[in-house]
């Protein structure tokens, strides 16, 4: 039974791997399209200052983690996550988006003494962080600066209220399983605190995810802007966290290769009118720049370790 399990998985990472090269193939041949067309030409300096942007949301990322394994009460600090974060980045890439997660859980149990009970409390709270704050910083958006896109704002504000009230159920759940795991042993002021107060802390966890996506969608604007000049900022804010979200919860795919980069070109040209050839430059060379930042990251973490690892031998 396990055997045909894990025949299963492999063959459903294949599939995925195979589904997200052609997607992301048939954007780099609309880029391709573009570039000889419509003799586009690419800034180098919008490059680098979507590389330096990229870089700097990825910091965001990485900080709000730790702020999360911090309220988890962990002893998982900004030193010890630039070490140890970073290994989602490359796993992620094979077989798909969990394994990043499952390769950080082992690092935390290994180097930290962490559980895979209480890391994978950590994860699945990033994940809801990132989605809940990307759909509402989204839909706002859409609501209040697009007319091509209808959606009424009755049906954003419910929305809303929906994703808010799942955030508080989520947190309460987490508080109910460390009280749980902790055996009766007295946890942190802000988990074991009136449920007021635990919700403004709870909730306070969402602010650096929102500032991620202020990032995340200039830095895609910064590229897009380069070949058609807009004035559109909050939309492609909102169209490129809601690009992120779809690759995210298509899980096989790895890292939503080619599922972004389609749903970023289809969503800034419904919304915006931007030409879908267009978008698909814009998406693939925002994947490269990201590939490059991670990279980035992977050598700070490493030279972070080294560091670490030759003072503690003295």
């Amino acid at each position: 039974m396990l055997r045909h399990t894990e025949k299963a998985k492999n063959c459903l990472h294949l599939i995925g791997l195979a589904a997200g090269l052609a997607l992301f193939a048939r954007q780099v041949q609309l880029s391709l399209i573009t570039l000889y067309n419509y003799e586009v030409q690419i800034s180098w300096k919008a490059v680098f200052l979507s590389l330096v942007i990229s870089t700097c949301f990825y910091f965001i990322q990485i900080a709000s983690w730790t702020l999360i394994m911090k309220y988890l009460k962990t002893p998982a600090g900004i030193v010890q996550s630039l070490q140890g974060y970073t290994l989602s980045f490359l796993p992620r890439y094979i077989p798909g988006s969990i394994w990043g997660y499952w390769s950080r859980s082992q690092w935390l149990k290994q180097s930290l003494g962490i559980s895979y009970k209480v890391s994978a409390l950590g994860s699945i709270t990033e994940a809801t962080a990132f989605v809940i704050t990307a759909f509402t910083i989204g839909v706002g958006f859409w609501v209040n600066t697009n007319d091509k896109f209808t959606l009424r704002s009755e049906n954003a504000a419910f929305g809303f209220v929906i994703f808010i009230f799942c955030w508080l159920f989520w947190g309460f759940i987490v508080r109910a399983a460390l009280d749980k795991m902790s055996d009766g042993k007295r946890r942190q002021r802000l988990i074991r605190g009136p449920d007021l107060e635990f919700a403004v802390g709870w909730f306070s966890l969402l602010l650096p995810y929102a500032v991620f996506w202020m990032l995340y969608g200039i830095a895609v604007a910064v590229l897009a802007q380069t070949i058609t000049p807009f004035k559109r900022l909050a939309t492609t804010i909102a169209c490129a966290a809601m690009a992120w979200v779809v690759g995210f919860i298509i899980v096989i795919i790895p890292s939503g290769l080619g599922i972004r980069e389609t749903m970023l070109a289809t969503l800034l040209n419904l919304t915006m009118g931007f030409p879908v050839s267009q978008g698909s430059l814009v998406a693939v060379i925002f994947r490269v720049v990201n590939l490059f930042a991670e990279f980035v990251w992977l050598l700070i973490g490493l030279c972070t370790y080294i560091y670490t690892l030759s003072r503690s031998r003295k």
